[in-house]
Parts: structure tokens; C-alpha cells; sequence
């Protein structure tokens, strides 16, 4: 419902269709939502994001509702916060890109605390060899520098096959 006139609102618009003043802004919108777009994309046209931008920033600017009540003020600096956080996201690809992985996979920084069993082995194997080679005082077993060169060559792969896997995500 409206919390100026209380009329029932179907949708999420940003103005009331009965009293057309201004509604509270929606918490939960993507930063391609708050912007207007109709679905998300990593490759962003900067001319239009920026178009979206400067339209949005002057609809919501808390000037225009100064002589409104303190709630509408509110309501105003909510939408513009959102309008700027959503633009400083989208602007920037790797803001972009990290927004993309987190909607999908969850906090980045959550992720990267934890190793995956895999390569927490493979660190573990290399550094075993590096140890004995180490210790062999400039003499190191054949074994054992094979053994880290091979762990190179995996890691190698490994990242080129993550670094293909997130261009084609880019692309698609």
C-alpha cells in the first residue's frame, strides 16, 4: 500500500499512480534493476549506463522533494543511495564481474577462505618436494624436480582452463 493516500500498489513502481508521490525504494532490486534494465549482462554500454544514471539521478535528487515531508525526503535520498551504488557496481567490469560471481556463487571472500581439498593436497605434495629438494645441498633428486615441474604444468592448465571458462561466461 501507498503510506501517503494507502491505495493497494500492484508492481514496484517508484511513484504512487494515485497521489503520485514518491514510494519507498524497494530493498531487495539488482544494480540492473535500480537502473532499468531489463535483464543482467556482464557487457554494459557506459554511454547508456551513464544516460541511466544522469536520468534517475535528477527524478530521485533529494532537492527536488525539499519542500515535501521528511518521510518523501527519505524516500528520495533511499533511491538516490541506491541509483549511485548500482552505477559505481555496473561501471566498473571487475565490480561487475564480482557482482556476477557473488549473485551466483556467494561471498568471494567467504569462498577464497576455504581451499578446495584438491589443491590444498597439491600444495602440501609440492612442498614436501620442495623440502627434500631443499635439503639435498645442490644436488635434488631427479623425482623431485620432475614431481614440481609437473604440479606447474597441472596449475597451468588448471588456470587457463578457469581463465577460458570465465570468457565464455563473459561472452554469453
Amino acid at each position: 500500500n501507498c503510506p501517503h493516500c494507502l491505495h493497494a500498489i500492484t508492481g514496484t513502481p517508484e511513484f504512487c499512480p494515485f497521489c503520485s508521490r514518491i514510494l519507498p525504494a524497494v530493498a531487495d532490486r539488482s544494480p540492473y534493476q535500480v537502473l532499468g534494465y531489463e535483464r543482467e549482462h556482464l557487457n554494459v554500454d557506459l554511454q547508456d549506463l551513464e544516460k541511466r544514471l544522469f536520468e534517475l539521478s535528477k527524478r530521485f535528487h533529494p532537492d527536488r522533494f525539499a519542500g515535501k515531508s521528511a518521510e518523501e525526503i527519505q524516500y528520495s535520498h533511499d533511491h538516490s543511495s541506491a541509483i549511485n551504488n548500482a552505477y559505481r557496481i555496473l561501471k566498473n567490469p571487475i565490480s561487475r564481474a564480482k557482482y556476477a560471481v557473488e549473485r551466483e556463487l556467494g561471498s568471494i571472500e567467504e569462498k577464497s577462505a576455504s581451499v578446495p581439498a584438491d589443491m590444498a593436497d597439491l600444495f602440501f605434495e609440492v612442498h614436501d618436494h620442495l623440502d627434500t629438494i631443499q635439503e639435498s645441498n645442490g644436488n635434488p633428486p631427479a623425482d623431485a624436480l620432475k614431481a614440481v615441474e609437473h604440479a606447474e604444468t597441472e596449475l597451468r592448465e588448471k588456470v587457463r582452463g578457469l581463465e577460458k571458462n570465465l570468457k565464455e561466461k563473459f561472452d554469453r
